[in-house]
């Protein structure tokens, strides 16, 4: 609750004003002297702006962002201003008759306004003293003063002088919230020397006209408000509503203070055109104004694109750091970029703004080809998550992942592949978590709110806000001016409640977040939106890193406005690289898909423990080749998974009887028919062909591991699991004489695998379900 200090003083000023007007007083009127000279008249207040109180530096402070303001509102007038309160309360346009007063809230949740009545007090020729009441505005209670204060008592602002022209006329450059205050006789015109002038600039305290008439006792209370005749009422510049926020674009330089008093001559007064004062201010805290960047888009984005940067105000020359001196630049690539820039302020400079671009590199793809009609299997490698598409541009994704399949084709067709790299912004909470403290309410008169800056553009998702008056609320995104970039209309119940808003927030300095005050006004009666606010020690500034800093209010750091615990989603980094074409062919040739047996060439190098052998190509779609030789009466030697055409065997028994042979692996899976090789001379003892290998796997499907058992295997064997593009995942020799069982132990993942068991002329293949 703000409480105004009141001196002790002002009770023995009021002793003193009693003992020198003694004849006049409420009820005796032969001591008081009329305006006119007369001794039958009305005894009217005159209330005027305290001149040196303005002009007071250390009473109107300047910080940036802001300028305090001490007004004192003295009475020079024959009789005081009496405030009388009726039984009468607006709520938004009906008026309502409430014996005893209005209990609670307005049906739209608003404090009710309390018609007033302006006491007159009449000299009579009899020494009488008369009084009659006349409407004259209305109070309202305001929780953060706890008390009631007389509504639009005054208006004050910063304006530029047209000399020679009314100074309520001049223009505005910033303007504090309409005064309320609760009248009292705050002290007399005697302790405040100097707040108390006449119009011919003499100043009064023991001799101003009927000194003390009302007796000096009004206070705050309901029914005892009032200014007497020679005494002033002081609202200091810390007090809640008592500064007025100055906008970015101010420059430092010397303006006018305006201060309006009863702007609406709610009041009845002696002189009406003295309710005006004028003093100089001279700003030096507001950095000449700020200029800022302000960009067409993201500053962070991929390859390839580009931001327009401009600045917030208008200048006659500009100097950017990357040597340009237009008006705009666009940026295509990762730097930290200002501008200096002539404004009407002078020469001003930005902060930096970083520009990010993060590459994108396009994957590396492979063709593939099918012999005659057909689907083709095309491959890609590349960062992230690839997607395929049928155009260069546009379009839905066919498939992602390393590789695609074609539908079948019957022309070479060309497919594209592109790469996601990346991730999504991070979520955080910025700002006190909650309100806390005693201090519930600002002012009516006053509707604040929170300035901070963005270094980064990021979504303000929601805030947490408090209020025990449930109603509409508009929530404001304002740039360091004022203008309203974006915009959420909220229903707020009572309590805590966390508010959705959604707001796009750009890079910028002095950004604001606040409410509308007409949708205020029209919901709740007076400016402020009725939520809550924290005063006290607060821990300004509020930083989430290298995103935004909470740094003011417009009534400095020992407020804090309204909304709390900001949900900040940081801008997703994402990059898509350009389409890579992947041709898909389809090949017509007659030699296409071949995979004969392979011509058999000559054997050399034959020692008694080795020998060289070598064939021609099997042709096309050969995945290798394998050579055995073969020795009656012994194992036979084989070779498998050879890439070229020739092999040296080594390690063998004496040559002499041995028969060569070669056959090809092709890449459906199938072998050809083992081809004997020249000059050597066949055993005339074979292997018996009837007796055929086999295996049998178990258990099929499978979870894991799993057996499998063959028969009919004489020497050395190959076991290989295979997928389904004929990519070898496992393998292992065996030697047999007839049978035996291997367990598999293979980290396959679920799918269907090609298990196959070569021996001898043969290649024995079963296929195997993985279900895990």
């Amino acid at each position: 609750m703000m409480i105004r200090p009141i001196l002790v003083s002002v009770t023995l000023s009021f002793c003193l004003g009693l003992q020198a007007q003694a004849p006049c007083n409420l009820t005796n009127s032969i001591g008081c002297s009329c305006e006119d000279g007369s001794n039958n008249c009305d005894l009217l207040p005159d209330m005027t702006v305290a001149q040196v109180l303005l002009q007071d530096a250390s009473v109107t402070p300047e910080t940036p962002g802001e300028l305090g303001v001490s007004v004192s509102t003295p009475n020079i007038g024959h009789g005081p201003l009496r405030i009388i309160s009726t039984d009468y309360f607006v709520c938004g346009t009906d008026t309502v008759f409430s014996s005893g007063g209005y209990t609670g809230n307005c049906p739209d949740g608003s404090a009710p306004r309390q018609l007033i009545k302006q006491r007159i007090y009449h000299k009579n020729p009899d020494g009488s003293m008369s009084e009659s009441d006349r409407w004259a505005g209305t109070m309202t209670y305001h929780i953060s003063h706890g008390h009631m204060h007389v509504d639009d008592w005054g208006k004050y602002s910063l304006r530029n002088e047209i000399p020679g022209t009314d100074p309520t006329t001049w223009p505005i450059v910033a303007e504090g919230a309409k005064l309320g205050f609760c009248l009292m006789d705050y002290g007399s015109c005697t302790y405040y020397n100097g707040h108390c002038v006449d119009n011919l600039g003499n100043v009064l305290s023991t001799d101003a006209p009927n000194y003390g008439l009302g007796g000096g006792m009004y206070s705050c209370g309901l029914t005892n408000q009032g200014i007497s005749a020679g005494y002033t009422d002081i609202y200091y510049y810390y007090l809640d509503g008592m500064q007025i926020p100055i906008p970015a674009s101010v420059c430092n330089g010397t303006y006018k203070l305006v201060v309006i008093l009863d702007p609406y001559n709610y009041f009845l007064e002696e002189d009406e055109t003295n309710n005006v004062k004028v003093a100089t201010v001279t700003l030096t805290q507001q950095g000449g104004g700020s200029i800022s960047i302000v960009a067409d888009g993201p500053t962070v984005f991929c390859e390839g694109g580009d931001v327009t940067l401009s600045i917030d105000a208008p200048a006659t020359s500009y100097s950017w750091s990357n040597g340009a001196t237009t008006p705009t630049v666009t940026v295509s690539s990762s730097t930290g970029i200002s501008c200096s820039a002539v404004t009407a302020c002078g020469l001003q400079t930005t902060p930096t703004v970083a520009v990010e671009v993060s590459p994108a590199v396009a994957p590396v793809g492979t063709p593939g080809t099918t012999c005659g009609p057909g689907p083709v299997l095309l491959s890609a490698t590349g960062d992230g998550t690839l997607r395929w598409y049928s155009t260069l541009s546009g379009g839905g994704a066919l498939a992602t992942g390393g590789t695609y399949t074609t539908p079948p084709l019957s022309s070479n067709t060309t497919y594209y592949v592109e790469s996601e790299t990346g991730s999504p912004g991070p979520t955080s909470y910025l700002g006190p978590v909650s309100h806390t403290g005693s201090g519930l309410y600002s002012g009516g008169t006053v509707n604040s709110h929170l300035i901070f800056d963005a270094s980064s553009e990021f979504t303000l998702k929601s805030v947490k806000v408090y209020t025990d008056y449930p109603g509409i609320r508009e929530i404001e995104l304002r740039n360091s001016a004022g203008g309203v970039l974006q915009s959420a209309s909220v229903n707020i119940p009572v309590g805590e409640s966390r508010v959705t808003l959604n707001f796009a927030v750009p890079v910028g300095v002095n950004l604001q977040l606040g409410t509308n005050s007409t949708v205020n006004q029209a919901n709740f009666g007076n400016i402020s939106p009725q939520l809550r606010r924290t005063s006290g020690t607060l821990n300004f500034p509020y930083v989430l890193t290298d995103v935004a800093s909470i740094n003011n209010t417009p009534y400095g750091t020992n407020y804090y406005y309204y909304f709390y615990d900001w949900e900040v989603k940081e801008s997703d980094q994402y990059c898509i690289s350009v389409r890579t074409p992947v041709q898909a062919i389809v090949d017509y040739s007659p030699t296409c898909g071949t995979c004969s047996t392979p011509a058999a060439t000559s054997v050399s190098s034959i020692t008694a423990t080795s020998a060289n052998v070598s064939w021609t190509s099997a042709g096309t779609n050969v995945d290798g080749y394998q050579v055995q030789g073969r020795k009656a009466g012994t194992a036979n030697f084989r070779s498998a998974n050879l890439d070229g055409l020739s092999y040296t065997a080594t390690g063998l028994k004496p040559a002499t009887g041995y028969q060569w042979y070669v056959r090809a692996k092709c890449s459906d899976g199938s072998v050809t028919a083992f081809t004997p090789l020249n000059n050597f001379t066949t055993l005339s003892a074979r292997l018996d062909a009837s007796e055929t290998p086999s295996m049998q796997l178990s258990p099929n499907p499978t979870g894991g591991s799993f057996s499998v058992q063959m028969e009919h295997v004489q020497g050395e064997g190959l076991l290989s699991i295979q997928n389904l593009l004929g990519e070898t995942l496992w393998s292992s020799r065996v030697i047999l004489d007839g049978s035996g069982t291997v367990v598999v132990e293979a980290d396959l993942s679920p799918g269907l695998y090609l298990v196959h068991l070569r021996s001898g002329n043969t290649d024995t293949a079963q296929r195997l379900v993985v279900t895990r």
